[in-house]
């Protein structure tokens, strides 16, 4: 699987946000904040035999600002995540174990922005390493 997003969102005429002393003058042609320019989504998946899946997807985006003035922005970021299941058979229920570890890597970059925050406490962290496993029954 692959998926790829062009987006070009810009301002097309430049305003005034806010008044008095907080007051800023956002150009036209200035980006949208809070949304990626390019974003990259893959995914290679193998069934193997005995009901065996292998999996490994990745996600890349590009920068994003934080504010109507772009005066900051998010850095891009890549992450790679891992998964990998079996699907069986026993006693009339199909059972699936399932496991996944996302951000194998452990890469620390800003998961979402405030768009516009007053603070400028613009960026929240993205979690690090996280695994996870199930099973479930399907009767």
């Amino acid at each position: 699987q692959l998926a790829y997003t062009f987006l070009d969102a810009r301002f097309d005429q430049a305003y005034t946000s806010g008044s008095g002393a907080t007051a800023a003058i956002v150009a036209a042609g200035n980006a949208l904040p809070g949304a990626p320019r390019h974003s990259l989504f893959g995914q290679a998946q193998v069934k193997g035999p005995a009901g065996m899946t292998l999996a490994a997807e990745t996600r890349i985006e590009s920068r994003a600002y934080v504010d109507d003035v772009n005066s900051d922005a998010a850095a891009g970021y890549a992450v790679l995540n891992l998964s990998a299941g079996k699907t069986w058979q026993a006693g009339g229920v199909q059972w699936h174990a399932f496991g996944r570890i996302d951000n194998v890597l452990d890469r620390q970059y800003a998961g979402s922005v405030i768009v516009n925050d007053s603070n400028r406490r613009f960026f929240e962290p993205a979690p690090g390493r996280r695994v996870f496993v199930g099973l479930r029954a399907s009767l």
